[in-house]
């Protein structure tokens, strides 16, 4: 589901790390990707495993490690919203998420939230407030943006991540499933070991992927459908 002075690269990884925050978002919607002005080029495949697919790229200019995931399952639009909105238990699936707090609800289809990633080791724990947008197209695609927004005169404990920006974009199928794709990708502050950072973004997007498929389909999640969503 952070920062300059380490910044994971694709192929030969120089200094990045994404806590994958998908979940990061991990309260919801992100932001329109910056780095989609790439358009779909440059992708390399990293595994398909447990039904979950990871690629990467690097973003030109900066050197960080752009992410996407992919999975579908059965569930319905809504139990995605109600999965990430139950910010209690984002622990529970978001990898390496301490916590998620809502910070204030704007509308049914934005907030502001915030997110704290446990740190290891010599890697210090990070937080990140990002606002979360959803809009629905006339196919029902569903799309939630999210991008940060970065306060230096915020004084919390950990390091504030400079830069996140993400998109979740869930596609209803004709078999009933839904096709759920992240896309994503973060500068974090602080310093990592490039041994360390080698494969720490796209490890955390599968791990969350994985977590994701398990939850969603529990029966908390697939009701109550949401009213500003309409389901196929």
């Amino acid at each position: 589901m952070y920062h300059r002075s380490y910044r994971f690269r694709s192929a030969k990884p120089k200094r990045t790390w994404l806590r994958l925050f998908l979940g990061l978002s991990a309260s919801l919607p992100l932001f329109a990707l910056t780095s989609t002005a790439q358009g779909d080029e440059g992708w390399h495949h990293w595994k398909t495993e447990k039904q979950v697919s990871i690629d990467y790229r690097t973003e030109a200019g900066s050197g960080l490690t752009e992410v996407r995931a992919d999975t579908s399952v059965h569930c319905t639009l809504s139990a995605f919203i109600n999965l990430l909105r139950d910010t209690e238990n984002a622990d529970k699936w978001l990898d390496r998420v301490k916590t998620v707090t809502e910070l204030e609800r704007y509308s049914e289809t934005e907030n502001l939230v915030e997110t704290r990633v446990k740190g290891f080791l010599v890697v210090a724990e990070r937080w990140v407030r990002t606002r979360s947008t959803i809009v629905q197209d006339e196919s029902l695609r569903l799309t939630l943006s999210v991008r940060n927004q970065y306060q230096p005169e915020l004084e919390l404990p950990g390091i504030q991540v400079r830069r996140l920006e993400a998109q979740w974009t869930l596609t209803p199928l004709p078999d009933g499933q839904v096709h759920i794709r992240y896309q994503g990708i973060i500068d974090p502050d602080g310093a990592i070991p490039d041994w360390m950072a080698h494969n720490l973004n796209l490890e955390s997007a599968f791990n969350t992927f994985v977590n994701l498929r398990k939850r969603i389909e529990l029966p908390r999640y697939q009701q109550p459908s949401l009213p500003f969503i309409t389901e196929p």
